[in-house]
């Protein structure tokens, strides 16, 4: 599952919709058992059945597998569409808290679910089940599923901003039998393939998320270390963006352009360009998301996708002592997750949804995630049987399931509100627009007002 991008829908259509679905009768949802009748609930999933042409979502698969081992359990699976489901289905559950029993749900959404109390608190579940709950990476539950000291969801999948892909050929042909681990050293290693004649580091920007996802949000969490990240994702007034440590995450940014070090229009590069140039072997180097995992092992040629493999970000040498090597800010993105009035069903109806949740995101789908090119939330399982995975999936699992620590990605980090400010900035400053001076007072005079915004909603 990539990203995806909510859509606001028109004022009209969204006050018929949920005047539809708040009908009574409307929606069959949140149903619990008939008198001494089976076990039976409600599960709403973007599973929508496969189109002409197109195979079944795996998702299905492993949820088939589980309902193999309780047959006993009738689940009413609602099934919709990727798009009807973000735009539609989750906003209209949300405003009129008309949820099925259990559900997949945008993160974004979980907090002002769980905030207004439409959803199950499962921290004593996952407590209950030491091995379910440390089968995930670090931090990995906590980033979008803790609100208020209680969790409420469990992660369906991986996603984090930066993944170095590198051919494994240029970077021999320059010296380097591994990728570098020091910032420096990275430096060094693009003057050397520039001189080479190659583009260093193939990255586009005509997005405006991708430079501040995949280089400045890392490169604070290492420079200006988790307190800071925390507090600027906080609002605090105690935290500030005029500070000499970030002025040196948009040079270290900025040099990579002066230097030449990435592609020459990277601030209007699109999407595509970036793999156009590594797999034609321009690019030694190629900085995207882990989501670009799959699309590399499907669209490389093949004796590209054979000396291809992944790497954290080099850790700059003056970084915080708290933001060790191999640290990748990630999420999920989606999770699983119940009404909250679950909590007074009956037992056998409450633990068999969590049974479903527990089966979706544990060791009984992971090797179906992965099969399927996608990055699941867990360390990877040391009986997993990984032989028939793709080599460059099975590299990054590894290397993913050995971070240290995955803090929180992107808008957690910097606040929702200052997204605008940062991408903006940053592709000016990329196309040599603005200057990092000019960028850090920019963003600084955008985060008081953010935070004199934010003091006022709070009061």
């Amino acid at each position: 599952m990539s990203r995806r991008k909510l859509i606001l829908l028109g004022a009209c259509a969204w006050l018929g919709l949920f005047l539809l679905v708040a009908a009574p009768g409307a929606f069959a949802g949140g149903q619990g058992e008939k008198a001494n009748g089976p076990v039976q609930f409600a599960f709403g999933s973007t599973w929508a059945p496969s189109q002409s042409g197109q195979a079944e979502d795996y998702h299905l698969g492993i949820f088939k597998a589980w309902q193999a081992k309780n047959p006993n359990v009738k689940v009413d699976l609602q099934e919709y569409g990727s798009a009807d489901y973000v735009q539609i289905q989750e906003k209209t559950w949300l405003a009129s808290n008309t949820w099925p029993d259990s559900f997949e749900i945008n993160t974004v959404d979980l907090a002002t679910a769980a905030k207004t109390g439409q959803l199950l608190d499962i921290t004593s579940a996952l407590n209950a089940d030491t091995a379910w709950r440390d089968s995930f990476l670090p931090g990995m539950v906590a980033n979008e599923n803790l609100i208020g000291g209680k969790y409420y969801g469990v992660p369906m999948q991986f996603i984090t901003n930066e993944t170095f892909f590198y051919n494994t050929d240029i970077l021999k042909q320059a010296g380097y039998t591994e990728f570098p681990k020091t910032w420096g050293d990275l430096l060094a290693l693009c003057a050397k393939l520039k001189s080479m004649g190659y583009v260093p580091i193939a990255m586009v920007d005509k997005a405006t998320w991708p430079a501040v996802s995949h280089l400045l949000e890392p490169l604070c969490q290492f420079i200006m270390g988790p307190d800071w990240v925390k507090k600027v994702g906080a609002f605090s007034a105690d935290a500030s963006y005029n500070d000499p440590r970030f002025l040196d995450v948009l040079k270290k940014i900025n040099d990579l352009k002066t230097l030449g070090y990435l592609p020459s229009n990277v601030a209007s590069a699109d999407f595509g360009d970036d793999t156009g140039l590594y797999f034609a072997k321009k690019a030694a180097i190629y900085l995207d998301g882990s989501w670009a995992v799959s699309g590399v092992i499907k669209n490389a040629p093949a004796d590209v996708l054979a000396v291809t493999k992944a790497a954290p970000m080099p850790r700059p040498e003056n970084s915080d002592p708290a933001s060790a090597y191999g640290l990748f800010t990630g999420g999920s993105g989606w999770s699983y997750a119940g009404r909250a009035d679950l909590a007074k069903a009956t037992d056998a109806k409450r633990n068999a949804v969590l049974s479903l949740i527990k089966f979706m995101t544990g060791p009984d789908a992971i090797g179906t995630i992965v099969q399927n090119y996608q990055l699941p939330p867990n360390k990877l399982p040391s009986t997993l049987d990984m032989s028939k995975t793709a080599t460059l999936m099975v590299d990054t699992f590894k290397m993913f399931s050995a971070s240290p620590s995955i803090p929180p990605m992107n808008q957690q980090q910097n606040g929702a509100t200052m997204s605008t400010a940062l991408y903006k900035d940053c592709q000016a400053m990329l196309a040599g627009a603005m200057t990092p001076e000019q960028m850090m007072t920019d963003v600084q005079a955008a985060y008081v007002k953010a935070v004199a915004e934010m003091a006022a909603i709070n009061k």
